[in-house]
């Protein structure tokens, strides 16, 4: 297999700037990966954070360990700021992993030359 076909299964199968590790651009590939593990964040920090919220109240009592009433503030939809991060999260992560994609392939395909 060649080298830019296998840097840009690298960014699209495992995680952006995986590709440019493996073509030998490791700052490029490095800020990649932390704008994708930032943009991770974004989309699943609010889920999480009702998760331990629910976990605290079932702890200290203050809601019974009844399923259905944990399902009803599981299903509760979230504020329209936190669905606006992760909103924005999640498509800063599809442009970010196809532009690792695009980009690992593009500078493989200058190392052929």
């Amino acid at each position: 297999m060649k080298k830019p076909v296998k840097a840009a299964l690298f960014s699209a199968l495992v995680f952006p700037g995986t590709g440019h590790l493996f073509v030998k651009k490791p700052v490029r590939g490095f800020i990649l990966m932390g704008i994708g593990l930032l943009s991770l964040y974004m989309l699943v920090s609010g889920p999480i954070e009702r998760a331990f919220d629910i976990t605290e109240k079932i702890k200290t009592g203050k809601i019974p360990p009844d399923m259905n009433i944990i399902i009803g503030l599981v299903s509760q939809p979230f504020s329209g700021t936190e669905v606006q991060v992760m909103n924005c999260g999640f498509w800063i992560l599809i442009v970010i992993w196809a532009f690792g994609i695009i980009d690992s392939y593009r500078i493989g395909l200058d190392l052929k030359k």
